[in-house]
């Protein structure tokens, strides 16, 4: 494959096929081709696969002249069957042919009778064709995560605490803000309303240059004109759950603060462009799920993202002529409670004074 044209199919990758960092280091596909080089190299690709066929195209292309310093460029080889995303009789007898000829020296092409599927039942390596029952020493992957974890708790706590807590803020650190542009917020007010009692206020701004930050502000209409403590949520869905969270943001208002309801990148209404119309964003493979994957190949996560998202929204509201900037909370709810946990990793003195999750 080939990063460039990869990303123009909106998908993500299988998990295999995701090196961490990989694009951040200026590295793509045709480096791990040309990592071999100059032994013999056959790429089997089919012509109508889910992934553009250009990937491997250009990859072997690319690759060419460095088998040809060699004197060796018949090494390197591609062959394309005219199918879908499977491995096929043609591919498979390809492959005999190269192994034959590379391993055993002589030319061999299996007929394409002797080339058929097996029953699944010869494919088996035991009667039932899982390991945990009939191998003594096989575990399960939860188990075998369950176990590193806890070595790794182990260590973990053997160190003083302040060192645990020195080491935690300096990673947290370097994945928030590494690589990261500190740009301008220029935040602006796009729109606004009324809902009972409650003045609403749209609000924008540039969370790094080019993504944006977005939220709605909630504020009793007594408190218009005035300056006011603000708690900003945090939870699934952003402002696609108002309803959801309609007695909290009601509660917030009655208590005299000011509710900012946010949302982090790729929630609410910062979802992507979806793949199709009536796409899922969130199914596997989706569009959330191609984003995240290539945040991986940068280094990066969307984790880190968000969390950079809910410290530059309280920069935002530190600055806003509505709010006092002295009385700044966090409210995390759900799974997404994570990103309320993100102001420790900002610099010292962050206008948060409190946050708290649920």
């Amino acid at each position: 494959m080939n990063r460039p044209y990869f990303l123009l199919t909106g998908k993500a990758q299988d998990a295999e096929q995701k090196w961490p960092g990989f694009s951040a280091l200026g590295f793509d596909h045709e480096d791990i081709v040309l990592a071999m080089a100059p032994r013999p190299v056959l790429v089997l690709a089919t012509t109508y696969d889910s992934v553009p066929i250009e990937g491997p195209r250009h990859t072997v292309a690319v690759n060419r002249r460095f088998w040809e310093m060699f004197g060796r460029g018949e090494d390197l080889e591609l062959f394309e069957d005219e199918n879908v995303h499977r491995f096929t009789p043609p591919l498979a007898r390809e492959a005999a042919r190269f192994f034959s000829k590379h391993l055993l020296g002589r030319a061999f092409v299996p007929p394409d009778e002797a080339v058929q599927p097996l029953p699944a039942e010869k494919l088996r390596c035991t009667q039932s064709g899982q390991v945990i029952g009939e191998l003594d020493r096989a575990k399960s992957v939860f188990d075998e995560n369950v176990e590193r974890l806890a070595e790794l708790e182990k260590a973990r706590l053997a160190l003083p605490e302040s060192e645990r807590k020195e080491r935690a803020l300096t990673w947290s650190r370097e994945q928030v803000f590494g690589g990261r542009e500190i740009c301008d917020l220029n935040p602006r007010v796009s729109g606004g309303g009324e809902v009972g009692s409650l003045w609403v206020l749209r609000t924008v701004w540039w969370s790094q240059r080019g993504p944006l930050g977005h939220a709605l502000q909630f504020l009793d209409a007594k408190h218009w004109g005035s300056r006011v403590p603000l708690t900003i949520g945090v939870w699934e869905g952003g402002t696609g759950k108002l309803e959801e969270h309609a007695k909290w943001i009601e509660e917030t208002c009655a208590s005299g603060r000011m509710a900012m309801v946010l949302n982090p990148t790729g929630i609410g209404a910062l979802l992507p462009h979806l793949n199709a119309p009536g796409d899922k964003p969130f199914k596997r493979f989706g569009i959330l799920d191609r984003h995240t994957d290539e945040l991986m190949w940068l280094g990066d996560s969307m984790a880190a993202v968000r969390s950079f998202d809910v410290i530059r929204a309280v920069e935002l509201a530190s600055g806003l002529k509505n709010v006092d900037p002295g009385d700044i909370r966090l409210y995390g709810a759900g799974r997404y409670a994570l990103y309320a946990h993100s102001p420790p990793c900002w610099s010292p003195g962050s206008a948060v004074s409190a946050w708290r999750t649920v």
